[in-house]
């Protein structure tokens, strides 16, 4: 079940986050305020147009800006230092894949939210709970399978969007208790940037994504895909 395996990765994480501090909190304060700015301008928004643009323009730079976040974590998971270049690096690489990683999970959202309301709408019987359950299901699943789909798209010779997500839902099939161990720690990091507002200025983006870059490598090793990403150092 890989238990010892998660929770490696998790203190793993911790230390990379603790070691890389001042680069990992400068990279999480430009890709939190990158995306949180136009949010916090939308109840001071006179117009429902104003609004909408405000969502659209922060999910936007979100998205950008989380491609360069994912470059550093993957930087860290390596071994290596992290540094606000090499942010500025991965958003000159990735922000198109970005874009449509956006893209992919709004149309999933709208897909999940048209689906149940629909059926709840328009039918009655005990079937329908059943198929609302099932569609949640799916939404959970795909909301796990963004938790490696960054990482995974980064291990590919030829980054492409679908083919990430198609190896990151592979990979949670392969192993879903340690999907469920990740996925756990990731609502940890989570809660506890919520509930700290200066650990969430500091590092929950890039706690968050230097645990999911080692979980994916920690996959990969175990699964025989890729050699150990850091070896024990030898005399």
């Amino acid at each position: 079940m890989m238990i010892r395996e998660a929770m490696e990765v998790f203190w793993r994480s911790l230390k990379d986050a603790w070691e890389e501090l001042m680069p990992l909190s400068l990279v999480n304060l430009v890709w939190f305020a990158s995306w949180g700015a136009p949010f916090a301008l939308i109840p001071s928004s006179k117009t429902l147009w104003l609004t909408i643009l405000l969502v659209a323009l922060g999910l936007v730079l979100g998205a950008v800006t989380t491609s360069g976040l994912y470059h550093v974590s993957d930087r860290v998971a390596h071994g290596k230092t992290a540094r606000f270049d090499d942010w500025r690096e991965g958003v000159r690489l990735h922000w198109r894949k970005g874009l449509l990683w956006l893209l992919g999970n709004v149309v999933a959202l709208v897909a999940v939210i048209w689906n149940i309301s629909f059926y709840g709408a328009n039918f009655s019987g005990g079937w329908v709970p059943l198929l609302q359950g099932i569609w949640l299901a799916m939404a959970l699943f795909w909301l796990v399978m963004q938790l490696y789909f960054w990482p995974m798209l980064l291990r590919l010779e030829e980054p492409r969007v679908w083919t990430a997500w198609k190896f990151s839902a592979m990979l949670i099939v392969a192993n879903p208790f340690f999907a469920f161990f990740i996925a756990t720690f990731t609502l940890l990091f989570a809660i506890i940037s919520v509930a700290t507002g200066v650990i969430l200025g500091l590092l929950g983006g890039t706690a968050m994504a230097v645990l999911g870059s080692n979980a994916v490598l920690m996959l990969l090793f175990k699964l025989g895909k890729i050699e150990d990403p850091r070896p024990p150092l030898t005399d």
